[in-house]
């Protein structure tokens, strides 16, 4: 991404979603217009001086800003509504609400919220949680024997390792990567995987994050595999240099049980265009496979070590630390959460680990 200023980030970001939400109309859900801002090619096509900033996309945390101060300023409004028993939010730009007539932005946010609770009805567990690691079992079990064996756990349910009980409950698959697939005498990395089918990007602070780093934090041998739709760049970072490793889709998986038609007319509407149906959840995933096979064994430019091998070097020596935080994946409030993710930085730095890099946005 370009590098600009704080400010101009914000800036930009508050053009952006103030231009967005009227072009839809006056009214949003966030998720579609992190879709179209943080996601896609909207932001350069239609913000004035984007594109000859060099900016393509804005990252989902200055778009929350932008939408605090377009609050603050009454330009958006949150309007709720509960729907089937699930409160579901849409954003309304308040000066198109006035200047139009206010029945049209009105169904404009109740037809965007009927629509989102639709796809939310799609997250729970039978038919996107459970598909993702369907999918990951299927992939590692293929690959089993010679890349990389696998604990003899059921999927989602690996509540030992070593003989020793998982903290904080159970990780979603355990297994042992071949250093070398066609010697197994040159040996294995043993890894614990997670695998989070969720919508939005994440960040190094989130819970989604420590249910995997602070439960794998008590088997330093065992390298932390993140499988998820999409990691922001500083959680990239933070990985590389506490050995975790992390796997992106830039997909959301789903059920092929959902009526297509509806589907693509739901995702299509709120742009949620990388939301798809997976044929067989029970097949392997070919970009997965290549990630555990090919970029899995690749060295950097400074390092001829294999990215694994690696991994595990630096997770031997992070592992006790991230062991000490499994309150990062409690529902913290964001003052206790940043406030504790702070404490980890220092504690890190005091091991001499470089936390420069995926400090978030506090730091930013």
């Amino acid at each position: 991404m370009a590098q600009l200023e704080l400010e101009l980030w914000r800036a930009f970001a508050v053009a952006a979603v103030r231009l967005f939400v009227v072009a839809r109309g006056g009214a949003v859900i966030w998720p579609e217009l992190e879709a179209f801002l943080a996601f896609g090619s909207w932001v350069p096509d239609n913000v004035p001086g984007a594109a000859a900033a060099g900016v393509k996309r804005i990252d989902p945390h200055h778009l929350t800003y932008a939408r605090q101060t377009l609050e603050s300023l009454g330009e958006l409004r949150r309007a709720e509504s509960v729907l089937q028993g699930r409160t579901v939010a849409a954003w309304i730009h308040v000066p198109t609400r006035d200047e139009l007539q206010a029945t049209a932005v009105d169904r404009r946010a109740a037809s965007v919220r009927r629509r989102y609770r639709t796809f939310l009805g799609w997250t729970r567990n039978e038919t996107c949680g459970d598909v993702a690691e369907r999918l990951t079992h299927a992939t590692l079990r293929s690959l089993a024997g010679r890349h990389l064996w696998i604990d003899d756990a059921p999927r989602g349910q690996v509540a030992r390792l070593d003989g020793k009980a998982v903290p904080g409950g159970p990780l979603d698959h355990a297994g042992y990567w071949a250093i070398n697939p066609d010697d197994p005498r040159a040996g294995w990395v043993p890894f614990a995987v997670e695998v989070k089918n969720v919508r939005h990007l994440i960040y190094p602070t989130q819970r989604e994050i420590w249910d995997l780093l602070a439960k794998a934090g008590a088997f330093p041998d065992r390298v932390p595999v993140l499988i998820t739709r999409r990691v922001h760049y500083w959680t990239y970072k933070m990985f590389a240099t506490l050995g975790a490793v992390a796997y992106q889709s830039e997909r959301q998986w789903f059920s092929p049980t959902i009526d297509p038609v509806r589907f693509a007319a739901v995702t299509r509407d709120l742009g949620l265009t990388d939301a798809i149906r997976v044929a067989n959840p029970d097949a392997p995933n070919a970009a997965l496979t290549k990630w555990l096979t090919v970029t899995l064994r690749k060295p950097t430019h400074h390092d001829p070590r294999q990215l694994m091998v690696r991994s595990a070097q630096l997770w031997a020596r992070a592992a006790p630390i991230c062991a000490n935080y499994l309150t990062l994946r409690e529902d913290l409030d964001p003052d206790e959460r940043h406030e504790t993710y702070e404490q980890f930085l220092e504690d890190l730095e005091a091991e001499g680990f470089d936390t420069e890099d995926f400090a978030g946005p506090l730091r930013e």
